[in-house]
């Protein structure tokens, strides 16, 4: 029931369409809340930690609830969260969160947007948070976490860690990958790269080869589902018969096409992204580590 239940949320949500304008579409929005986040850099993703999981570092100082509005934080909350996993490396499918607490005071606080964040990763993205690290925390966020705690599934809440410390935060990223600001050797400091008005040009202005390529694809994909539907029927029948053949390992090549193609339309359906434009996400998911931005 979960996962009908979190494509309902994705059709009321409109999470597509989020996907579909991206960063582009928010400049020009009539509510530049969203954009406001991204060029402030209140939540972005840099690096990997230990364990190769993408690195997504929040800065709850830079939150004013009344600078934006809820909607606006609940985009970015996706937006991030669906941009992370674009990033995920096989066979990990986890990230890390670093909430950055340093200079948070009270009205930073926001139990909304808290309530909204928990509410994806248990309910809508569940399994995709590795390791969650408060870093910095001051003593006046002790009693709030006493109200954040209640909230929380014991697996998440299992998950959670407070750092204090470079050498705390050296546990979970290395030294050299942690930027200063952190207390780490990393040399880098986040700064937003705007969006190019013909980024999405593929979406919002397509030529008859982008229309026919995306045609193709999307034929492409229904054939590999229709092959994907058949091999799980056929193991299926087999597992009630107590059969046992390769019919349940014919899926898996099926699952490699099925990802190669989402390669081949991703332009036709995501905007591009910030770690599009830094080249850290390149042709064909291809991950660029190496990237001097990121």
């Amino acid at each position: 029931m979960k996962i009908i239940s979190t494509l309902c949320w994705r059709l009321k949500f409109g999470v597509e369409d989020l996907l579909r304008g991206g960063e582009l579409a928010a400049t020009t929005d009539s509510d530049q809340g969203l954009i406001h986040q991204f060029r402030i850099g209140k939540a972005y993703i840099h690096g990997f930690d230990k364990e190769n999981r993408p690195v997504c570092i929040i800065s709850p100082r830079l939150h004013q609830s009344g600078d934006q509005s809820p909607e606006s934080i609940e985009k970015l909350t996706v937006y991030i969260m669906e941009t992370t996993r674009l990033l995920c490396q096989e066979p990990n499918d986890t990230s890390c969160i670093v909430f950055d607490m340093t200079g948070f005071g009270f009205y930073n606080m926001d139990y909304t947007a808290v309530r909204f964040i928990i509410d994806c990763l248990q309910s809508h993205y569940p399994e995709s948070l590795g390791v969650c690290l408060i870093h910095n925390a001051p003593w006046v966020f002790q009693g709030i976490w006493s109200v954040i705690k209640a909230w929380l599934h014991p697996v998440v809440a299992s998950k959670i860690q407070f750092t204090y410390t470079a050498n705390d935060l050296s546990k979970f990223i290395s030294p050299q990958h942690v930027p200063k600001f952190l207390g780490g050797k990393e040399d880098w400091i986040y700064e937003y790269l705007e969006p190019s008005s013909d980024e999405n040009s593929a979406i919002t202005d397509p030529t008859t080869a982008n229309i026919l390529e995306k045609e193709t694809a999307e034929k492409v994909k229904k054939d590999i589902v229709k092959e994907y539907e058949q091999a799980t029927g056929r193991w299926a029948k087999e597992d009630i018969m107590g059969e046992v053949t390769e019919a349940k390992d014919e899926r898996n090549p099926l699952v490699e096409k099925l990802k190669q193609n989402y390669w081949a339309s991703d332009k036709f359906v995501r905007a591009r992204t910030y770690s599009d434009r830094i080249g850290v996400l390149g042709a064909c998911g291809k991950i660029n580590t190496g990237s001097e931005k990121f």
